[in-house]
C-alpha cells in the first residue's frame, strides 16, 4: 500500500468521523439535554406555595364562597372547551411552543389573581390558568416520550416521567410548609413567589429542544381540525386507550372528590390547624416516593394496575369511614400513594398505543373526559356530604367506587376480548 492511499483512507476516515460527531452534536446531544431539563422543567411546573392558603387569601379580598365556587366553575368550563383544542396546537406546531405559551398565559393569570379586587379580573384570571393548564397537559409528557424516541431509550420512559413527577412532589411538600409562614408575614407573597417560579418555569422551556414528531403526513402534518379528528377516531380505534379513559374517568371523579373531604375529617377528628401544613407536607412525600418508583408498582400489578388503584382508594375511604380517631389520616396516606401513581400510569399506556403526531392530543382528550365525569358526578357526592356526616359519606365513597371499579374491571375484560378478537 503506498503512502498516498495510507493518506488517503486517514484523510476519509477522518472527514467520517467528523460528520459523525456533527450529527451526534446536533441531534442527539440536544436530546439527552432535554432529559435533564424534564426534571427541573416538572419541579416547577406546579403553581407552588398558593394552594394551602388559596381559600383563606380569596375571602381576606372579600369573596364569598359562593362566589369562589363560581370561579372554579369557570375554570372547569374553559379546561372542557380548551383541552383538545390546546393539544391538537402541541401536535400541530410543536410541543416546546405550547409549552412555552402556556407559560406566559399562566404569568399573566397570576398577576390577575395578585392585582384583581373584583370578580371580573378573577374570572379572567382562572381562564387564563385553565389555558395555560391544557397548554401543557400532556404536552410535556409527549415532548419527553418523543426525546425518548429520538434516543432510542422509550424502555426508560416510565422510570424518568416517574423522578420527573416525585421531584414536582417534593418542592410541593417544601412549598407547603413555606406557605403558611409567607401568608402570615404578607398575605400575598405566597402568590408573588409563586410568580416567580413561573417565570422560571417558562425560562427553562426556552431551553428545551424541540424532539422529532413521528408519523406526521407531510412536512407540516395534518391540518388543525383533521389533527383533533384523526385523534377521536383514533381513539375509539384503541380498545386499551378506551379503557384507560374509563379507569381515569373513575379514578379523577373520586380522587378530586376526596380532596375536598380532607379538611372535614382533620376537624372532625380534632385536628388542630396548626398541623395541616404538615399535613400536606407529608402527603405530598408519600406521592413523591411512590411516583418515584411508579416503575415497580406497575411491574407488580402488571395487567391489573388500574384496578388495585381503584381498590387501595376503596380500602381507603373505608378507613377514613370507620376510624374516628387522628390516625385515621393514614388512609389518605393511601389516596397520595395513588397521586404519585396515577400520571404515570396513564401515561405509560397512551404513550404506548398512540403515534406521536398525536400523543398530546390524544392524552388532552383522557384528561377532557375525566374532568367531565368529575365535573357531572361532583356535584352529587357534594348532595351526600350535605346529608351525611364525613364518616357515612366515606362509606358511602367506599361502595360506590367498590361498584364502579368492578363494572370498571367488567367492562375492560371485554375490551380486551375484543381487541384480541380483531387482531385475529
Amino acid at each position: 500500500m503506498t503512502i498516498q492511499k495510507v493518506f488517503y483512507i486517514l484523510l476519509t476516515s477522518q472527514i467520517h468521523l467528523s460528520i459523525i460527531k456533527t450529527i451526534i452534536k446536533k441531534e442527539i446531544v440536544p436530546m439527552k439535554k432535554n432529559i435533564r431539563l424534564y426534571y427541573l422543567y416538572y419541579a416547577l411546573s406546579d403553581l407552588l406555595f398558593i394552594g394551602p392558603v388559596i381559600v383563606i387569601y380569596l375571602l381576606s379580598k372579600g369573596f364569598s364562597f359562593t362566589e369562589i365556587l363560581a370561579l372554579q366553575s369557570i375554570f372547569s368550563i374553559a379546561i372542557f372547551i380548551t383541552e383538545v383544542p390546546t393539544g391538537a396546537t402541541a401536535d400541530k406546531f410543536g410541543r416546546k411552543n405550547s409549552l412555552i405559551l402556556g407559560t406566559v398565559f399562566r404569568f399573566l393569570a397570576m398577576l390577575l389573581l395578585i392585582f384583581g379586587k373584583s370578580f371580573l379580573p378573577l374570572a379572567l384570571s382562572e381562564i387564563l390558568f385553565a389555558l395555560g393548564l391544557s397548554l401543557k397537559s400532556g404536552t410535556d409528557s409527549a415532548l419527553l416520550y418523543d426525546t425518548m424516541l429520538s434516543l432510542e431509550r422509550e424502555s426508560d420512559y416510565q422510570r424518568i416521567a416517574g423522578k420527573g413527577h416525585s421531584n414536582l412532589y417534593i418542592t410541593q411538600a417544601v412549598a407547603s410548609l413555606l406557605a403558611g409562614v409567607m401568608y402570615s408575614y404578607d398575605p400575598h407573597l405566597p402568590f408573588i413567589a409563586a410568580t416567580v417560579f413561573v417565570a422560571l418555569n417558562g425560562l427553562v422551556c426556552l431551553f428545551f429542544s424541540e424532539p422529532p414528531i413521528h408519523g406526521k403526513t407531510s412536512k407540516h402534518g395534518l391540518g388543525y381540525y383533521d389533527q383533533m379528528k384523526s385523534s377521536f377516531s383514533h381513539v375509539a380505534s384503541q380498545k386499551k386507550i378506551i379503557a384507560v379513559i374509563l379507569f381515569a374517568c373513575v379514578y379523577i371523579t373520586f380522587s378530586k372528590t376526596a380532596f375536598w373531604f380532607y379538611t372535614p375529617y382533620f376537624v372532625a377528628v380534632d385536628i388542630n390547624v396548626v398541623y395541616y401544613g404538615l399535613m400536606f407536607f407529608l402527603f405530598n412525600i408519600i406521592a413523591a416516593i411512590s411516583s418515584r418508583y411508579n416503575h415497580l408498582f406497575i411491574k407488580a400489578t402488571r395487567g391489573r394496575t388500574m384496578v388495585v388503584m381503584n381498590l387501595m382508594m376503596v380500602v381507603s375511604f373505608a378507613i377514613l369511614g370507620t376510624v374516628t380517631h387522628a390516625i385515621g389520616v393514614m388512609g389518605i396516606f393511601l389516596q397520595q400513594a395513588n397521586r404519585g401513581l396515577f400520571k404515570p400510569v396513564v401515561d405509560k399506556y397512551v404513550n404506548k398505543h398512540t403515534a406521536s403526531d398525536k400523543r398530546a392530543t390524544v392524552l388532552s382528550i383522557v384528561s377532557l373526559m375525566s374532568n367531565l365525569c368529575a365535573a357531572v358526578f361532583m356535584p352529587l357526592f357534594g348532595l351526600v356530604k350535605d346529608s351525611l356526616d364525613v364518616y357515612k359519606t366515606h362509606l358511602t365513597l367506599a361502595a360506590t367506587l367498590l361498584i364502579a371499579t368492578l363494572f370498571m374491571s367488567y367492562t375492560i375484560k371485554r375490551l380486551q376480548k375484543k381487541a384480541i378478537g380483531s387482531a385475529k
